[in-house]
């Protein structure tokens, strides 16, 4: 019996549509030292600014808007679908689907638990001439698993279960408070892989819906199973309750439409794959864990655009029944290419996962201190992550004390 590295099948995050109707003519932190783990706002600090952080000016005004009334239908508050988007500045009929696209991925990357209910966007706009938008409707059309029952609501009963059942992701998160980094990232995999299996028939069918969804991993129901989106967004989750710095990603994995993550550990980034840890043999119907195959991996050949993961071959063995079983995980390459949407919210460093996999050790900073505008480091002699981290503290003269680094 044989377990193979499976492709995975899964349909893009939420898309945006347009349409169009033409009018007639008339921060300083305090000062803080540490090795090892970092602090959750600064461990990609090194790697620069990421997803919502890198939006300005309109695009930032449209992501902000998405958020607050998104996360309002996601707490019940609301069941309408449709608001009005503010224009902050003068927009042109080509430009609004562009920067209504660009904030609304860095969104559904950055808020599973407020973009569940959702399958796409709606834009209305209406103008005089393509130079400038007057005013603009959007309508953030829900899936047919939260639908309302009149045009552009959603059910609420359906919105407020799903959403105490992502709630129960947070009692997860709170079993592994106090926990290191990596204690954490391999808890967090071990918890999902309990609550769920890989669901064929979804990512057979493509419908989208909750298979695709965070609540159905969290629901406590084993007969509510997941596609590699619901294991990305999952783990995200309890990456971002538990203070793990985490990051989702979309592309291919060995040519076939994937999700998975980027987490930041001791100030390096490395990738998870919390789906093709999860194994499946579809002959005996059993759950196979991969213990931890697809867990913190680096890559020789690592670049903005993707990278290998060599695994090596594993043998599982267990009893069952009062019978013994042995799996066999043979060596393989797994090929991860980047979409255009993750390099975009994303930078080259952090897209660029360590050459090596993670190894647990104690780290120790040497050499000079690498500076940005905000924080200070030295790069372990062992592993060369992140050691000795600390916001600078600028004296009288707008010079750091610990490092040196003028204050911009």
């Amino acid at each position: 019996m044989k377990v193979k590295i499976r492709k995975k099948i899964c349909s893009g995050l939420v898309a945006a549509a347009m349409m169009l109707t033409a009018l007639p003519v008339n921060a300083s932190a305090e000062m803080v030292e540490y090795s090892g783990n970092l602090p959750y706002s600064a461990k990609s600090a090194p790697f620069g600014k990421q997803g919502s952080e890198k939006l300005t000016g309109v695009v930032k005004s449209f992501y902000d808007q998405q958020l607050k009334f998104c996360k309002e239908v996601s707490e019940g508050k609301r069941t309408g679908t449709e608001f009005k988007l503010e224009l902050t500045k003068k927009v042109s009929v080509s430009k609004l689907s562009e920067y209504w696209e660009e904030a609304n991925n860095a969104f559904v990357y950055e808020y599973p638990e407020y973009s569940f209910w959702l399958t796409g966007s709606e834009i209305s706009a209406s103008y005089y001439d393509e130079s400038k938008v007057i005013s603009a409707n959007i309508n953030m059309v829900a899936s047919n698993d939260y639908k309302g029952s009149k045009e552009k609501t959603v059910d609420s009963a359906k919105i407020k279960a799903a959403a105490a059942n992502i709630k129960k992701g947070d009692k997860i998160a709170a079993k592994y408070e106090g926990k290191s980094d990596y204690e954490k990232i391999k808890g967090y995999c071990d918890e999902i892989c309990a609550l769920t299996e890989y669901n064929h028939a979804a990512a057979a069918s493509m419908e989208g819906g909750n298979p695709w969804q965070i609540p159905w991993v969290f629901d406590g129901d084993p007969k509510t199973n997941v596609v590699c989106e619901g294991y990305a967004k999952a783990f995200y989750y309890l990456c971002k309750k538990g203070g793990v710095e985490c990051f989702i990603a979309m592309g291919t994995a060995n040519g076939g439409d994937h999700m998975w993550n980027i987490a930041i550990v001791d100030g390096k980034s490395f990738l998870v794959d919390i789906t093709n840890t999860d194994g499946f043999d579809e002959d005996f119907e059993i759950d196979v864990d991969m213990p931890y195959v697809f867990l913190l991996k680096g890559a020789a050949d690592s670049n903005e655009n993707g990278c290998t993961v060599k695994t090596p071959e594993k043998k599982i063995s267990w009893k069952e029944g009062g019978k013994s079983y042995t799996y066999t995980v043979y060596a393989a390459d797994v090929k991860y290419i980047y979409d255009d949407n993750t390099r975009n919210l994303y930078s080259k460093s952090l897209l660029t996962v360590s050459k090596s996999d993670y190894t647990v050790h104690t780290h120790k900073g040497e050499g000079e201190y690498k500076t940005n505008g905000s924080y200070h480091w030295k790069n372990c002699k062992t592993c060369g992550g992140v050691a000795s981290f600390a916001s600078h503290k600028f004296d009288s003269k707008g010079v750091c004390e610990k490092c040196g680094a003028k204050k911009k």
